[in-house]
């Protein structure tokens, strides 16, 4: 390596949304600078979905062979919400020393492949990426190479930044670690651990009135619309809220600016100017293959190697099917019946799905064999641990997306043009729901599935019963509105919207005019 090469180190988060938007940047990064390498460490048991992801993209050999992976820890998570908080603890533990050998041009052991990567001649990292929810790598790394510029990579949304990071005055998070120290002092407090002061003080809905700057509004209580597996991580979110107010140089953001533009104007107000941050809107990198693929040819390599899909899907009609999937770690666990609900509605219509129920999910919410047994003898459904959702979101059969409304996922759907349905649970997740399905009006967001404090009055109006009856009625309005003016409205403002997702990321536009900006930073690091 020259003198020129310009390194950068990145953590990355085990969700696959997370690694997803990770690995467009910077595959798109050593794709167009010749000089850029970048490492990346991961925790062990998701090394094979980081190597796929790059894989994904195709890129010539030598791009490919500046993209250097390396797996840390020796263990391997199993598939519960236990192992899920262990694999963030060994992160935090497994990657600071293994930076130290990069950064000192040591060589380093892949714990996932056992290859041996050889650091002579490469230069220390000039600029250090970390995960909303690796803070405590961020620091560590920080404090090894103290002149590194560490940057959070979001791949969230704008608007669920300013919520999390932001200060009082515009409804954010800021002083929740603060503000929990001084609650454990009340006297309604006492006996209670830090934890669970903590999830109170960040979950407390006294009935106000949240605004977006990009013009939705909702009650407090609907930015947590379920009840929520027990466990405390607030510890990592308020170290997160330290990171990028404190620790971080900036941040950058893994979505077009204009995609939610109000809310990105806030984050230039108050983080890039008051606080005198970096940021950069590098555009949503990881949706650009569904972009450039058009329906009939995005369906071919992936699919082919998944005869199942390919024969459930041979015969269904345009835009008929739905695909059903919430994300990595999220499903409706402590409710699974508004799942049967959901399934009872979709038989009932005659609606084809695909039902994508990870792992975990599997584990802790099996459906029911009867249900298992009625998808089967109807020949409407199909069940899968795992399908290749962009791939699939492009086939011509596909008409609806029921989603978490994670920004990977919404974004994919954007992107390929079908309708989400957003079953929301928690973070970023309400944010894009309410806006896409309220605010531009190009999806749907189903409420009689919410659950606790989310359950009460919406702002949209209606009365919440949140029975499996009433999830059974409001899935069958969902599919007659689909197939009606409804429905065509719907994919009207969809298809404005997909325009400006694809418009950011012409080359030449706001994507990569925010990338070069990012580039030359680096070379000034």
């Amino acid at each position: 390596m020259d003198n020129s090469t310009l390194h950068i180190a990145a953590c990355v988060y085990t969700a696959l949304g997370h690694i997803r938007a990770l690995v467009a940047f910077i595959s798109n990064l050593v794709n167009t600078h010749t000089n850029i390498i970048v490492t990346v460490f991961v925790y062990k048991s998701f090394f094979r979905k980081l190597q796929d992801e790059v894989d994904g993209w195709s890129l010539p050999d030598a791009a490919k062979s500046r993209i250097r992976l390396i797996g840390v820890s020796e263990l391997d998570a199993g598939g519960g919400l236990a192992e899920f908080a262990a694999s963030l603890e060994e992160t935090a533990k497994c990657v600071p020393p293994a930076y130290a050998t990069v950064a000192a041009g040591g060589a380093v052991t892949c714990t996932s492949t056992g290859k041996v990567l050889d650091y002579s001649g490469i230069p220390a990292p000039r600029v250090a990426l970390s995960d909303p929810m690796t803070p405590f790598v961020g620091q560590a790394l920080k404090a090894i190479t103290p002149n590194v510029k560490l940057l959070v990579f979001w791949p969230l949304t704008h608007g669920y930044f300013n919520r999390f990071y932001g200060s009082k005055d515009i409804g954010g998070l800021a002083q929740w670690e603060e503000d929990t120290k001084s609650a454990m002092a009340e006297e309604s407090n006492q006996g209670r651990s830090f934890g669970e002061v903590a999830r109170h003080m960040e979950r407390r809905c006294p009935g106000g009135l949240y605004q977006s700057p990009d013009g939705w509004e909702a009650y407090d209580y609907e930015l947590n619309p379920q009840d929520m597996p027990p466990g405390d991580i607030s510890p990592i979110l308020m170290a997160s809220i330290n990171q990028a107010r404190i620790t971080a140089d900036g941040t950058i953001f893994a979505c077009a600016e204009d995609f939610e533009l109000k809310s990105a104007h806030v984050i230039r107000d108050w983080y890039e100017r008051d606080m005198g941050k970096s940021v950069f809107f590098v555009g949503s990198r990881s949706v650009q293959r569904i972009l450039r693929e058009n329906s009939s040819s995005g369906t071919g390599g992936v699919l082919e190697k998944h005869e199942d899909l390919r024969a459930f899907l041979k015969d269904k009609a345009a835009k008929s099917v739905w695909l059903i999937s919430f994300g990595t770690f999220f499903y409706p666990f402590l409710h699974p019946s508004h799942v049967t609900a959901l399934i009872e509605a979709l038989l009932e219509t005659q609606t084809p799905f695909i039902f994508a129920q990870a792992g975990i999910m599997s584990a802790l919410a099996p459906l029911a064999p009867e249900i298992r047994a009625r998808i089967v003898s109807s020949g409407l459904g199909h069940i899968a641990e795992w399908v290749p959702q962009q791939e699939l979101l492009q086939h011509p059969a596909l008409g609806a997306f029921l989603t978490h409304g994670g920004a990977n996922s919404t974004l994919e759907a954007v992107a390929a043009g079908v309708v989400p349905i957003f079953w929301p649970f928690t973070t970023d997740q309400p944010f894009y729901a309410t806006y896409l399905s309220q605010q531009l009006d190009c999806g749907f967001e189903l409420i009689q599935v919410r659950t606790g404090p989310g359950a009460q009055q919406p702002r949209r109006g209606g009365i919440i019963q949140g029975t499996d009856e009433a999830v059974t009625a409001e899935v069958k309005e969902v599919t007659k509105g689909l197939g009606g003016e409804i429905g065509q409205k719907k994919r009207f403002n969809l298809a404005e919207l997909r325009v400006r997702l694809a418009k950011s990321l012409e080359l030449g536009g706001a994507a990569d005019s925010e990338t070069e900006k990012f580039f030359a930073f680096l070379s000034g690091a």
